[in-house]
This record gives structure tokens, C-alpha cells and sequence, in this order.
């Protein structure tokens, strides 16, 4: 069971005994990033989907934070993109169905716009992007 009784911010869980299955269990806390309510449940971080910047057409640089957090870009049209300075990275169509995946730089196209790119690398990395429309 989840009780936000007590915080505006968090849920704790609790076993309501008798229990079956009672592992996995996590607090669930929504935490203020930039102005946009991100939830965290166990080590797991959601940030909401509106939210994830677009990739501009042409050269970018996205930087990993302090963190390390895998970094989103969604892709506003059709195209190719040239993925340098990363760990590894996963493109997903519209609905995020994995359409391509890498470890180190590569290449990825997409047919459609409204896709999505996952960018993993190390604190304070710098990963260089290249997206050629159509």
C-alpha cells in the first residue's frame, strides 16, 4: 500500500500483513528539477515526457551532468544522426519502441519525427550530435 498522507512530496510504502510478494518495495518521491516534477521510486528517476528538450537540426552538444544521468533528446523530423564522445545510446520511435541501440559513437536513422534519443556517458561528459534532416 502507498500512503501520501503525510507529505505533499513523498509516498511511503507499507506491508499490510498477511503479505505475499512483499519484495521491491520503494518509497515513491517527487522531486522539483528545473521546474518540472520528476519521480523517483527506488533508484529509478522519471522525468516527464514533456518536458525532454528537441534536438535541433545540424551540430549540438549535449553534456551530462554531475549525476550522470542518461541525458533525452526527441527528434523533431526525419533524419540521420551522427553520435560522437558517448557511452552507449538507444533511439526509440514516438511510442518508445527501441529502434537502434550503440555502445560508443555511431549512426542512427529515423523514419519518422517525434523520436527519441538516449544518450548514457560519464559525469560532466560532453557528447556531440549531428542530426541531418530527411
Amino acid at each position: 500500500i502507498v500512503d501520501p498522507a503525510h507529505s505533499d512530496t513523498q509516498a511511503r510504502m507499507f506491508l499490510k500483513i498477511p503479505v505475499n510478494f512483499g519484495r521491491d518495495m520503494h518509497d515513491v518521491v517527487i522531486e522539483t528539477r528545473d521546474g518540472e516534477e520528476w519521480v523517483r521510486y527506488g533508484s529509478a528517476l522519471f522525468r516527464p515526457q514533456a518536458g525532454v528538450p528537441a534536438l535541433p537540426i545540424g551540430d549540438s552538444v549535449v553534456s551530462i551532468g554531475d549525476e550522470g544521468l542518461a541525458e533525452w533528446r526527441k527528434i523533431p523530423a526525419p533524419g540521420s544522426i551522427t553520435i560522437t564522445g558517448v557511452q552507449a545510446w538507444k533511439l526509440y520511435d514516438a511510442d518508445l519502441k527501441l529502434l537502434a541501440a550503440g555502445v560508443g559513437d555511431g549512426n542512427a536513422s529515423t523514419p519518422s519525427a517525434g523520436a527519441y534519443l538516449l544518450l548514457y556517458g560519464a559525469p560532466n561528459a560532453t557528447i556531440t550530435l549531428k542530426l541531418m534532416d530527411g
